[in-house]
């Protein structure tokens, strides 16, 4: 990796961090729960964390068109050079067949983004609500799956 390169993943990967750091502040705050009242649950990132940690409920699709849209919102912020250092780092365009400043689509990088970073920190995610909450499935007839 040359130096022009090494540049371009790095501030691609600050900007994803960035953008995945500030949705998952605000999932954090969002009490609008689909796991209903009963739920160890409290926040939307804790629904979240549960579906990716385990199996995806039917509101799996509302949950990712919210993740989406969220980052796709901090998109429109960036910079045109950003969105390129973005798009570079994915497996859609490759650096040295395409032109100078081509950028995918926002939601082709909130795709991105969302997989790469908000649902790899889901993955790895937990606190005793999640934990609550994904032990009581593997729990059954008084044994522990």
């Amino acid at each position: 990796m040359n130096i022009s390169e090494r540049v371009t993943s790095e501030l691609a990967n600050y900007l994803c961090e960035k953008i995945s750091q500030k949705v998952i502040r605000l999932l954090q705050n969002r009490k609008d729960l689909l796991s209903g009242d009963q739920s160890t649950l409290k926040t939307t990132w804790d629904e979240i964390c549960v579906q990716v940690q385990g199996d995806e409920s039917y509101y799996w699709g509302a949950y990712d068109h919210t993740v989406c849209g969220l980052i796709e919102g901090y998109l429109e912020e960036l910079q045109q050079y950003e969105l390129v250092a973005i798009s570079l780092q994915t497996d859609e365009i490759d650096y040295e067949d395409e032109p100078e400043w081509v950028a995918l689509s926002h939601d082709d990088l909130a795709s991105y983004i969302t997989r790469n970073y908000v649902y790899a920190k889901a993955m790895n995610w937990s606190n005793r609500r999640i934990t609550a909450y994904l032990d009581s499935f593997c729990e059954y007839d008084g044994y522990t799956y």
